[in-house]
């Protein structure tokens, strides 16, 4: 499942906008809060579609794909930390010894990357 960059992320209603989708579906179709949330295809849910391709990715979902929320790759496994300051990888149990420089060094290669101007 694709993350979000921050100026994706910013394209996306907020949550609040969001609930307040499904809460007139829920009127207009005269259903229950648990099926409204099932099949309520928010504009939330569009906009991820266009920005990833992928299609009918729920809410719930979404709200876990914003990048910036990730830590970086586990120097061992290579899946994203849980959070910039993850004591350890929850895949792969490995120990993180310093999130802080893992950090500085994934960012430091992304502005070389973008400075290089190799998209």
């Amino acid at each position: 499942m694709p993350f979000l960059e921050e100026d994706e992320w910013k394209q996306l209603p907020t949550t609040h906008e969001t609930m307040e989708e499904i809460k007139q579906y829920r009127l207009d179709q005269k259903c229950d809060l648990v099926t409204a949330r099932q099949f309520a295809e928010t504009q939330q849910m569009k906009i991820f579609q266009e920005l990833t391709g992928k299609s009918w990715v729920h809410f719930d979902v979404i709200s876990h794909h914003r990048l910036s929320d990730w830590g970086p790759e586990c120097t061992h496994c290579g899946q994203l930390l849980k959070s910039q300051h993850a004591p350890f990888c929850t895949e792969c149990g490995c120990k993180v010894k310093n999130t802080e420089s893992l950090l500085n060094k994934m960012m430091s290669n992304l502005r070389r990357f973008f400075k290089s101007g190799d998209r």
